[in-house]
């Protein structure tokens, strides 16, 4: 034990649904290490092409105690599944946070070229998306730094206290192009 106290009473389950094709299911419930609580989350998909395989995720501990392992999406697929996500949606996507986890991403991961072409080819075509292929990926809300779509990254960064990430989503925007453009285009 690591004395990580979760407590039953506290989860609680909802129904995951990103759009009409695809869902899972998010898991919440409260850790106790002491007297500090410690929100938890679980997402659970279902029907999702994972490319490649799932493999043994090397969990951070805060303590000196063994590192958990499990199994979860390989980053190839977070971002191919996002990226769809995001594509298929267009400006009704209002989640600033799969730009922001595709611009994490790119800069904590190392990514197989073949393997993230491979990922976003698989996952357009089991869910029937259009792979774009103009070079500005995005609407172009997304570029203007007096649209909406810039409130809303400004108040997602505040929201969750993000300081290293990108003042414009333009810039974000363009990150992720230029990271993708050659998968896309393999």
């Amino acid at each position: 034990p690591d004395g990580l106290v979760f407590d039953p009473e506290t989860v609680k389950g909802q129904r995951i649904k990103e759009d009409a094709d695809y869902e899972g299911i998010r898991v919440k419930f409260l850790g106790f290490l002491d007297r500090s609580r410690i929100h938890m989350q679980i997402d659970i998909g279902f029907d999702d092409i994972i490319y490649p395989r799932p493999k043994l995720i090397e969990y951070p501990v805060i303590l000196d105690f063994p590192k958990p392992h499990l199994k979860g999406y390989p980053p190839e697929s977070v971002v191919s599944e996002k990226f769809e996500a995001m594509i298929k949606l267009g400006l009704l996507n209002s989640r600033m946070k799969d730009f922001y986890d595709i611009w994490l991403m790119m800069h904590k991961f190392d990514f197989e070229g073949s393997k993230l072409t491979e990922a976003l080819r698989r996952t357009f075509a089991y869910r029937k998306t259009e792979v774009p292929e103009d070079k500005k990926l995005f609407a172009k809300e997304i570029y203007d730094e007096k649209s909406d779509r810039q409130t809303l990254w400004k108040a997602f960064l505040n929201k969750g206290d993000i300081k290293h990430a990108p003042e414009k989503l333009s810039s974000v925007a363009k990150e992720i192009e230029k990271f993708l453009y050659k998968p896309l285009n393999a």
